[in-house]
């Protein structure tokens, strides 16, 4: 996606960085958003401790994972892809993700660690990989987010996705994130569903974009993703707003933590 918004050793030295969505151990005001599953956005801030950034840390595992992980459990609720060959990328993300919130740098609590098997997620959908347009606010405006611990992150509401999801007209808001790492250049999506405290984190999930200038997105819900308080509450995540909450069931992404998984 995984508004925004982890070092770790694997085969070769690499760092968790941030997702999603999506947190980043770090004192408030320098964050980074990030749009991948794998990587802590900048919405996650744990205090105190440095901040470790996982940008790059998909795009290496998935090219270490190689052919090796094109193939993926059909059924499972895990890293399964359905039987999607075009959405193998998404797999590979989350197999990328498990391995690591397996390293040293994981949001998961420490005593969680050991027992990890791997992220709950939905099969992924390709009807739920929506394309959008976004429709851009000419003034946008500066709102504030609340988040889990009761600071407050500054943002954008810069513009709006309409799509349809079971013949339902929905509609997210886009924001940027003021004081992200990346200068506000991620649109993050912080949405509720009908899933929200049922199958999926109670708070609600994140999706990541990065900005272009065609305007024109896939909104690709199989990405969405858990903010790190999720995993643990010692990290600070913006709260999706009331106006983000969507009135159908988004069986798409990452379904809720449970530390016994």
């Amino acid at each position: 996606m995984y508004r925004h918004l982890l070092p770790v050793a694997f085969v070769i030295p690499i760092t968790l960085a941030r997702f999603p969505c999506a947190g980043h151990p770090a004192k408030i005001p320098p964050v980074q958003f990030n749009s991948d599953p794998a990587k802590c956005p900048a919405q996650h801030v744990k205090r105190p401790a440095s901040r470790p950034v996982l940008f790059a840390l998909i795009s290496i595992l998935v090219a270490l994972a190689g052919p090796h992980c094109s193939k993926s459990p059909t059924s499972g609720s895990r890293a399964g892809s359905g039987g999607w060959d075009a959405q193998d990328s998404v797999v590979r993300e989350r197999l990328a993700k498990d391995a690591a919130f397996k390293g040293e740098s994981s949001p998961l609590p420490q005593q969680d660690r050991a027992r990890f098997r791997g992220l709950e997620y939905y099969p992924v959908n390709p009807d739920l990989r929506l394309p959008v347009k976004l429709n851009r606010y000419p003034i946008p405006e500066q709102v504030r987010l609340g988040t889990n611990t009761g600071e407050i992150r500054s943002a954008l509401r810069y513009g709006y996705f309409e799509f349809q999801v079971d013949g339902r007209i929905c509609r997210l808001q886009a924001y940027r994130i003021e004081d992200a790492a990346d200068h506000g250049a991620t649109l993050f999506i912080p949405f509720r569903d009908a899933t929200s405290g049922r199958e999926t984190y109670g708070a609600g999930r994140y999706i990541d974009l990065k900005e272009n200038t065609s305007g024109s997105y896939d909104l690709d819900f199989n990405r969405a993703y858990n903010p790190y308080c999720a995993f643990d509450s010692k990290y600070s995540c913006p709260v999706p707003p009331a106006e983000n909450t969507l009135p159908v069931a988004i069986r798409a992404g990452e379904k809720n933590y449970s530390a016994a998984h």
